[in-house]
């Protein structure tokens, strides 16, 4: 099983997003509500050709646009996306020295419902999913893991997190941009398209 492969992006400009507003609003000093934050983000509003080049590589509209935001020296929960099988993360800022990592977990630890329901919302474009999350305790070991030091197609619907170490540059948190289409869903009776199956759909 693949749970990442680089993908080439086109018309992407990462200075524009570092220098956008809204990102540079993100600068330390900024009090977090947890040590993992989602924000979205009008991506078309600043990047307008990537967001056309995205639908039309994917095939699919937009389904979300958001920035995943995690502090210094801190840990994410373990969890398993709800809604999504695949997420393409794109590192904006202070990613290296930083892991991606996916699990194995005791049978039967997966929670029977989904919390932490975000991006209720029309604007920009709306999540419309939710996590199933893990206790530490349940994990038996290590499948993958990985340095977010390039854009990743990345694996969302195995137990995963993220551990975010010292920052290259103290001034921003952790900052990753993630861009979700619609058909990274998990749909087809809760299966959707795998990594493999993406590349090879898409010619990616």
């Amino acid at each position: 099983m693949i749970y990442y492969k680089e993908m080439a992006l086109e018309h992407y400009d990462n200075d524009v997003i570092l220098n956008s507003p809204e990102v540079q609003a993100m600068r330390t000093g900024r009090e977090w509500p947890q040590n993992w934050n989602l924000e979205l983000f009008d991506l078309k509003k600043y990047l307008p050709e990537f967001y056309s080049w995205i639908e039309q590589k994917f095939r699919s509209n937009m389904a979300v646009t958001r920035f995943f935001v995690t502090t210094a020296n801190s840990t994410t929960v373990i969890h398993e996306d709800e809604g999504y099988r695949t997420s393409l993360n794109i590192p904006v800022i202070n990613c290296d020295n930083n892991w991606n990592r996916w699990y194995s977990m005791v049978p039967g630890s997966k929670p029977d419902e989904a919390g932490f329901k975000m991006d209720q919302t029309d604007e920009f474009a709306s999540n419309n999913g939710g996590a199933y999350l893990f206790e530490p305790t349940a994990v038996t070991g290590l499948r993958e893991q990985c340095v977010l030091d390039k854009p990743y197609l990345f694996c969302t619907d195995v137990p995963h997190n993220t551990v975010t170490k010292d920052l290259t540059d103290p001034n921003f948190p952790r900052i990753v941009l993630s861009v979700r289409t619609v058909n990274m869903r998990k749909e087809n009776f809760n299966v959707g398209l795998s990594i493999e199956e993406m590349f090879e759909e898409f010619d990616l």
